[in-house]
């Protein structure tokens, strides 16, 4: 069989508010050469009954116990045959496929703007800033299909960030797009709950040690000023 250029996966829980915003927007697109994969944590709030109603648009759906948004993803991974691997969670839509920019790349990850809640667009950039803060929207990056593409199991909220700074770390290839805009991310999940964001500290140290967790705590306690001061 053909290999798709694009396998795209949903790992969701208990999202029944969410979750067919999200597959509407995956299935809706108008050219087809991707494989869409649903892995969910077997939910019990009636997702999977919304899943089975789109059954014949899935490629490969899986619901059973998980130890979380990493492992689910990881799981999604080792049943994609695609060239590239997006990750579209519920709640986040799809708004189009960019084919040509990965027809014509090898990079290990190929990126693009999102847009947010409130219409922020959050742009990716590959530098040092990385270091200390996430600049790779992860609905947005699509990630080669290798060994290399696994989401570190300790790091329930912010696997994405890990997972970026370990491709940064160890010098694998990223490819920077300012366009088009391929998707939403709402900002009111569990990322944007502080009582989850030592996760964010903890990566910073383990890859890159105290000094640059500092420089992040810094960095943050000045945005949070920042952004309060705007708003009076």
């Amino acid at each position: 069989m053909k290999t798709p250029a694009v396998s795209i996966i949903t790992v969701t829980y208990n999202a029944a508010a969410a979750i067919e915003t999200t597959i509407k927007s995956i299935i809706d697109q108008p050219f087809g050469d991707y494989e869409y994969l649903v892995i969910d944590g077997n939910s019990t709030d009636g997702t999977k009954e919304i899943i089975q109603k789109y059954s014949d648009k899935i490629t490969k759906f899986i619901s059973e116990p998980d130890k979380g948004i990493p492992d689910a993803l990881n799981k999604g991974v080792k049943l994609a045959t695609g060239k590239y691997i997006v990750f579209i969670l519920a709640g986040d839509e799809l708004f189009t496929i960019p084919y040509k920019q990965l027809a014509h790349s090898d990079a290990d990850v190929v990126c693009f703007p999102v847009k947010l809640t409130g219409d922020e667009v959050h742009y990716p950039e590959i530098n040092n800033w990385l270091k200390i803060r996430n600049t790779i929207p992860h609905q947005g990056a699509y990630f080669k299909r290798t060994p290399n593409l696994a989401h570190d199991l300790k790091y329930r909220y912010y696997c994405d960030f890990a997972l970026c700074q370990i491709y940064y770390k160890n010098k694998l290839r990223f490819e920077i797009h300012d366009g088009p805009i391929v998707a939403f991310h709402g900002l009111d999940g569990a990322t944007s709950d502080k009582k989850n964001f030592h996760e964010v500290f903890s990566i910073i140290k383990e890859n890159y040690g105290t000094p640059y967790k500092v420089l992040s705590f810094i960095y943050w306690k000045y945005f949070g000023l920042m952004k309060r001061l705007k708003m009076r």
